[in-house]
């Protein structure tokens, strides 16, 4: 199954710079190898859809700006590096934009990332093996935790050509 398109919020700078700046690095000593298609974000969710005219007619939410704590560094399997992501408001956010979308999807991506074990984070990197320790000890420069206000959440579509995620719709929250 090919994932075309995903719902998500992209973190901004100063954030943003800290994590790709630290990304470069431990690419740099070949301790990760960078993606294109990388850019720090919190997935809310992903798909494939195959009908993107209605796919962005029901991309839509009313809901206010609210904020996230990234509470804490952990991995999971010992080779992917990422921040939890904690909010109440952003697991409502996530279940309204599941209803909303999911049956308008041509393959029902991930039915356990669409429930209860949902877990927003933000992804940091992908280490080669043996150096997940190493590239957590850079990724400590980060100083936790921070409160993020989140604007915005951005409909996203996979430019397969090129490798990367293009922003095709966004929805900037109310005051």
């Amino acid at each position: 199954m090919r994932i075309t398109h995903f719902v998500g919020i992209k973190i901004k700078d100063p954030l943003d710079s800290e994590i790709n700046k630290i990304r470069k690095n431990l690419a740099k000593e070949e301790i990760i190898q960078l993606d294109p298609r990388y850019f720090p974000h919190i997935t809310l969710y992903v798909d494939r859809f195959d009908n993107e005219d209605i796919l962005l007619k029901n991309f839509n939410l009313k809901n206010k700006k609210f904020k996230v704590e990234l509470s804490e560094l952990n991995s999971f399997r010992d080779s992917i590096l990422y921040l939890k992501v904690e909010s109440d408001i952003i697991h409502k956010i996530h279940r309204t934009i599941v209803k909303k979308l999911q049956d308008l999807s041509e393959e029902k991506y991930f039915d356990e990332f669409m429930n209860e074990n949902y877990k927003p984070h933000i992804t940091l990197a992908r280490f080669k093996k043996h150096h997940h320790n190493y590239g957590k000890e850079k990724f400590k420069k980060i100083k936790l935790p921070i409160t993020l206000e989140i604007e915005e959440i951005s409909l996203f579509k996979l430019d397969v050509k090129n490798q990367r995620w293009n922003e095709i719709k966004k929805i900037t929250l109310e005051e």
